[in-house]
C-alpha cells in the first residue's frame, strides 16, 4: 500500500482484499482488535493490536507507518489518505441516513472531512436506473490492490470511486435464473412502495437488521440510488471480468461473508 494511506475495508470480501494487497507487494500494516483472529495473515505483514478508544496508542501505531475513534487519531498523524468502510450503496437522503449502518458510515466520513483528513470512498454493486451493477469479491480485491497499492494518495484525495464489474437488468437476471433451473421461471415477488416504507420504519424502530435491504429496494425503485452513484469508475487493467452466466448459471458466485441465521430466517419469511 502506498505509504501513509489508511484503508478500512468492511467485512465484505475482507480477506480477499487483504490477500490482494499482500500479493501486490506493497508495504502493509494491519491494525486489529484483541477479539480479531489474524492467524491467517502471512508473517511478512506487519500487525499491531490496538484499542480503538486509546487515542495515543492509535496515534503511535499510525505514526509508525470503524469508527470515529480512528478518525480522531488520524488527525494527529501523518496519514495522507483515509478510506472509510463504504463498499456498498452511498446514502445521502434523509431516510437512508436513518438506517443505522448508513448513518455510522456517514458519520465516520463526515468526521474525517471535518477534521481536514484527506478522504476517498469506494462503492461497489450500486444500482443504476434499470440495471444492477455487480462486483464480485475477487474483482473488489483486485481493484483495491490496483487503487491503493499503485496510486499516490494525492491522486485519490476527494474521490468517490465506483467499481462496477458487470451490469445486468432484472430481466437478464431472471433469464439466467430460468436457465439455471432448466427452464423453470423464477418466482417474482412484488411489494408496494407503501409496504417497503412501512418495513423500513418497523426495522429502524425495533432495531431489526433488515432496514438496509428494504431501503436499498426502495432507493433502486424510486431512482434515488441512480442519482448518488459515483461516476468516477475505476477499471482494473488486465482483469477478466466475470459474466452473469458464469456467476448465476455456472454457480461461480462466491459468498462475501457469512449471513447470521436470524437474517436468513427473516429473508425466508419475507420472500415466500
Amino acid at each position: 500500500m502506498q505509504p501513509h494511506c489508511r484503508v478500512r475495508p468492511s467485512r465484505l470480501g475482507q480477506l480477499a482484499i487483504v490477500d490482494a494487497l499482500v500479493s501486490s507487494g506493497a508495504p502493509i500494516k494491519v491494525l486489529y482488535r484483541t477479539s480479531s483472529d489474524v492467524s491467517s495473515l502471512p508473517p511478512s505483514v506487519a500487525k499491531a493490536e490496538v484499542d480503538v478508544e486509546n487515542q495515543q496508542q492509535l496515534i503511535d501505531v499510525l505514526q509508525d507507518k470503524g469508527s470515529t475513534a480512528f478518525v480522531r487519531a488520524l488527525a494527529s498523524t501523518n496519514v495522507q489518505l483515509f478510506v472509510p468502510s463504504e463498499l456498498g450503496f452511498p446514502a445521502r437522503d434523509e431516510e437512508g441516513l436513518r438506517v443505522p449502518v448508513n448513518r455510522k458510515k456517514y458519520e465516520v466520513e463526515m468526521a474525517a472531512k471535518d477534521a481536514g483528513i484527506p478522504t476517498a470512498t469506494v462503492a461497489v454493486g450500486c444500482f443504476a436506473e434499470s440495471s444492477l451493477s455487480i462486483s464480485t469479491r475477487d474483482y473488489v480485491a483486485a481493484a483495491y490492490a490496483s487503487i491503493f497499492a499503485r496510486t499516490p494518495p494525492a491522486q485519490l484525495q476527494g474521490r468517490a470511486i465506483n467499481l462496477p464489474e458487470l451490469k445486468a437488468t432484472v430481466r437478464e437476471i431472471a433469464s439466467a435464473l430460468k436457465k439455471k433451473k432448466h427452464g423453470t421461471d423464477p418466482q417474482i415477488i412484488t411489494h408496494s412502495l407503501e409496504k417497503v416504507e412501512e418495513e423500513i420504519e418497523i426495522c429502524i424502530e425495533r432495531g431489526i437488521p433488515l432496514s438496509l435491504p428494504w431501503w436499498c429496494r426502495k432507493s433502486w425503485g424510486d431512482g434515488t440510488l441512480a442519482k448518488v452513484t459515483a461516476s468516477d469508475v475505476w477499471e482494473v487493467e488486465g482483469y477478466r471480468k466475470a459474466t452473469l452466466e458464469e456467476l448465476v448459471v455456472d454457480g461461480k458466485l462466491k459468498p462475501c461473508r457469512d449471513i447470521p441465521p436470524q437474517v436468513v430466517e427473516a429473508f425466508d419469511a419475507t420472500f415466500q
